[in-house]
């Protein structure tokens, strides 16, 4: 299982292009959950959300934000 700490960056840095609210949109997963991850208020992620902000990170184009 993916840390926390790793997925907040990813989070952080797909945020430099795109809104936390299209991350949750494009990626499927919930936006509560995206910013409670963001702002630490959660101890653990689960196996599927690390997967799809992973899947969403690596098929993201900035270009085309």
């Amino acid at each position: 299982m993916d840390s926390v700490a790793e997925i907040k960056k990813t989070i952080a840095d797909l945020e430099k292009h795109t809104s936390l609210r299209q991350i949750a949109i494009q990626s499927g997963v919930n936006y509560i959950t995206l910013r409670n991850i963001k702002f630490g208020k959660s101890s653990s992620v689960t196996e599927r959300v690390a997967n799809a902000i992973k899947k969403f990170a690596k098929t993201f184009d900035p270009a085309k934000a």
